[in-house]
């Protein structure tokens, strides 16, 4: 038979082992919380640069022709894929950052040409 002392003290030990569970918990929620602030301040960044590339101007985007021989100085190389490669490249005339992608001569027919642009 447990005395009433002896059920206190589980009860005590069991109480115990919550808290320390609940504390464990809250350390992972602010790990957890932590990391968040971080990606969300990645993002932050991300878009800024993106707001640096772009500007306000993302409305007059869209397939430009341009001569990239006279029009814009590359600076490096940002992507490749399947399709082409994707340059850093400036403007001369306004010194606008954009992207530039040339197209792989393979990959560039009228059924893709419809389906990716």
């Amino acid at each position: 038979e447990i005395s009433a002392r002896h059920e206190f003290v589980i009860a005590q030990q069991q109480m115990q082992k919550i808290i320390e569970e609940e504390e464990k918990i809250q350390r992972k929620n602010e790990a957890l919380e932590a990391k968040l602030r971080l990606t969300k301040e990645q993002l932050k960044l991300i878009e800024a640069a993106e707001d640096e590339i772009v500007g306000d101007k993302l409305s007059e985007l869209g397939a430009w022709k341009i001569d990239v021989d006279t029009e814009v100085i590359f600076d490096k190389k940002i992507a490749a894929g399947a399709f082409g490669i994707v340059y850093l490249a400036k403007m001369r005339a306004t010194g606008r950052k954009v992207a530039v992608k040339q197209l792989l001569s393979d990959q560039v027919n009228q059924d893709n040409m419809e389906r990716f642009f």
